[in-house]
């Protein structure tokens, strides 16, 4: 736990993560409810369809939103820097800089897709990481094989979008932890959009705060009513997505 304090975001980080949560699984054993809970999540992910979806929709993250985001936060630097002179952080070259680093960091991205189906890297998904039977690895891996898939997926495309921002963060002169650190959260964002913000700290909207309280109030309606999940299996991610579309919206 030690060697966790001050260590940078990234795939070191996750490995010591994943480490500590095997320590403290060892040391309390899985409940029969834990296993069958596991087990049940499994059978809802089986399907092909819900392989299907993860695939496309961080694909589609990868290569489209993240640059279209770029791309757009660069033409809203270039009309505030005309009009009002304000200072730009965004440049329509990052959107190439992106592109030839994230396709670039491909081996890597299969490197940390191998850890994650080897059940070395902890879950991130934000559903999934709630179950302990999931997130500490100590199911036989014959259950484990959906969400080991799934998070291989996620494991792939997350390396390739920090590899992309990591280059546009440098392009900019940011030093390097703090390039691999913001790096890693926008991928993480690009993603999971895992963090709630339901007092609207960060400034994201009285709407998307909303949703955030919506979020907050299920989840922990389920931790105290663990049968309201049988009808609410997920929570974050659902949420999720309907924030993206109501951020990505005109």
């Amino acid at each position: 736990s030690q060697r966790l304090q001050g260590q940078p975001d990234g795939p070191e980080r996750d490995e010591l993560v994943g480490k500590l949560l095997d320590r403290i699984n060892d040391a309390i054993p899985l409940t029969n409810k834990e296993k069958f809970t596991a087990y049940r999540y499994q059978n809802i992910l089986s399907g092909p369809r819900s392989q299907a979806r993860n695939t496309v929709s961080n694909l589609f993250q990868t290569m489209v939103t993240r640059p279209a985001t770029i791309a757009v936060k660069a033409s809203q630097d270039w009309v505030g820097t005309a009009l009002k002179g304000a200072e730009r952080t965004t440049y329509f070259r990052d959107v190439p800089i992106y592109y030839r680093n994230m396709l670039n960091s491909t081996a890597d991205a299969v490197e940390a897709m191998k850890g994650a189906w080897r059940g070395k890297l902890a879950i991130q998904n934000p559903d999934l990481a709630q179950l302990r039977a999931l997130r500490g690895n100590k199911l036989p891996k014959k259950y484990t094989v959906i969400t080991r898939a799934m998070e291989a997926q996620d494991r792939f495309f997350q390396t390739l979008i920090s590899s992309g921002e990591y280059a546009v963060q440098k392009s900019h002169g940011v030093a390097d932890d703090i390039a691999r650190t913001k790096a890693e959260e926008v991928a993480k964002y690009s993603l999971f959009r895992s963090v709630t913000d339901a007092k609207n700290a960060t400034g994201q909207g009285a709407l998307l705060s909303k949703i955030d309280q919506f979020t907050d109030t299920i989840t922990k309606i389920g931790e105290s009513h663990p049968s309201v999940r049988w009808f609410v299996p997920f929570v974050r991610t659902p949420m999720n997505i309907t924030k993206q579309f109501i951020e990505y919206s005109p």
